[in-house]
């Protein structure tokens, strides 16, 4: 038996085989199906007699964790196969977009509504996220922005926060009116949606003005611009707005506003504004779902967009 998480592309090739293109599932294997086999971009996992989940995120990563029982795995990382028992898992990260494609870039633009948007793409604006622990170095040429909470322990490693900055030198910001900001969701290929429940996030502004010349290849955990170890600090930054996502992850663009966004905007003084973006909703189990945005080096996703009218 399997349990999709939607979004979730899946080929079932025989009763005994299929291939997760893209998504997350849970596997309920009985003794009977041993060898149950399932291909994802990165591996290859075969049950020993199990449950448990794999994911493939759009960035070319997988993930598997055991909940019972054991799995062989294949992969080109490993010259020989591995077996995994309860409670253990594995990863394979992409890092990074092949740098031969063309990231999405979303230009300066008047659109006839009034409306202009910008992404973090445009001049000086940059995204990306940081680990707690600072697994993996700097995040700066990731195609995902990825955020994550946990309950578990306030020093998990696991925790992970986004950090965007748009350039609006171009824009006269006093005349503004409304404020959209744009977050296109994106498969993270990490974690499972069935150990989270419906989760709140927070975007803050950065309203120390010096904090917004970051270098999007140097940010790491304990450098974020307006946070410290446990999250965005007091007096350096403002809550700007609060947003829910049902268990699971959306497949349609996030768009976000409020009025104290706009005025965050309107009372920009150096061209520059910087958001941080929080998960304040957290988990019982290590193996709980990454959410995640696009970045802009995503190959065919929206960057984070800011639309102002």
């Amino acid at each position: 038996m399997l349990t999709l998480e939607a979004p979730t592309t899946l080929e079932i090739l025989s009763d005994m085989h299929c291939r997760l293109i893209e998504g997350s599932i849970v596997a309920d294997v009985p003794e009977s199906a041993h060898g149950f086999t399932v291909h994802s971009p990165d591996m290859k996992v075969v049950d020993l007699g199990t449950r448990f989940g794999l994911t493939a995120g759009s960035a070319g990563n997988s993930h598997v964790f055991v909940f019972d029982g054991k799995v062989q795995i294949e992969s080109a990382r490993d010259q020989e196969p591995r077996v995994l028992s309860t409670g253990q898992n594995f990863t394979i990260g992409s890092g990074n977009v092949n740098s031969t494609q063309e990231p999405f870039r979303t230009r300066l633009k008047v659109e006839p509504t009034g409306w202009q948007s910008i992404t973090t793409a445009f001049g000086r604006g940059g995204d990306t996220y940081s680990r707690r622990g600072d697994s993996g170095g700097v995040k700066g040429r990731h195609p995902l922005l990825m955020v994550k909470h946990t309950e578990l322990d306030r020093s998990h490693p696991n925790e992970r926060r986004a950090v965007l900055t748009f350039d609006l030198s171009q824009f006269l910001v006093s005349a503004t009116q409304q404020v959209e900001l744009i977050l296109d969701p994106e498969p993270s290929g990490m974690g499972f949606s069935t150990l989270v429940p419906d989760s709140r996030f927070a975007v803050y502004g950065v309203t120390d003005e010096s904090l917004d010349g970051w270098d999007e290849n140097a940010v790491l955990w304990s450098n974020t611009p307006g946070c410290n170890e446990f999250g965005p600090i007091p007096g350096a930054t403002l809550k700007l707005l609060e947003f829910e996502l049902p268990r699971g992850s959306s497949s349609q663009p996030l768009t976000l506003r409020s009025e104290t966004l706009t005025a965050f905007v309107k009372g920009d003084t150096n061209g520059l504004v910087t958001f941080i973006i929080v998960r304040e909703t957290g988990e019982t189990d290590p193996s709980g779902l990454v959410h995640a945005w696009a970045s802009k080096e995503h190959p065919t996703a929206l960057p984070p967009t800011l639309r102002l009218r």
